[in-house]
């Protein structure tokens, strides 16, 4: 799909806005729910949103290309949690969007 979106500008245009869609879900999703002694910044949720596509990308194509063997669903959900429960809850961000 992405070989095809790259090659096809129209494609790409779709895949990303449906990505960014899909993005600012899980964004909502995870904005304000509490965590250790705080509550998800929308900040944080977006950090949190784009670390988890990483993961999700990286997993996938490690999948596809016999690097991950073992990475079976209960995998990707494992490493998602993990991710999302060592979440530091510090605002890094200034006065960047």
């Amino acid at each position: 799909m992405l070989d095809m979106a790259l090659h096809d500008p129209d494609l790409g245009t779709r895949l990303a806005e449906s990505v960014r869609a899909q993005e600012e879900h899980l964004i909502a999703l995870f904005t304000g729910r509490s965590h250790d002694c705080g509550a998800v910044t929308s900040h944080q949720a977006q950090r949190l949103t784009t670390a988890l596509r990483a993961l999700f990308v990286g997993l996938s194509q490690g999948v596809t290309l016999g690097l991950a063997p073992g990475a079976d669903e209960r995998y990707f959900a494992d490493a998602a949690r993990a991710l999302a429960s060592g979440m530091s809850l510090t605002d890094h961000h200034t006065d960047a969007p």
